[in-house]
């Protein structure tokens, strides 16, 4: 899958902003959560090694430089 797509497709995802979320809206946001984290995966901005995360700060942005 192109990286831009990727990238459009977090860009696009629903941000939740209100205070108060049901039980339903936390568990669609723990399901987005996965998805992101796959989708960050194939862009190489994340991997899990053992227990340690490593996320690279700026990945996104550096897929569109002008």
């Amino acid at each position: 899958m192109d990286s831009r797509v990727i990238i459009k497709i977090l860009e696009d995802r629903e941000r939740y902003r209100k205070s108060k979320m049901s039980e339903a809206d936390l568990k669609r946001l723990a399901e987005l959560a996965k998805e992101n984290m796959e989708l960050m995966k194939r862009l190489e901005c994340w991997k899990v090694v053992g227990d340690v995360i490593y996320y690279r700060s700026g990945c996104l942005g550096n897929f569109f430089q002008e």
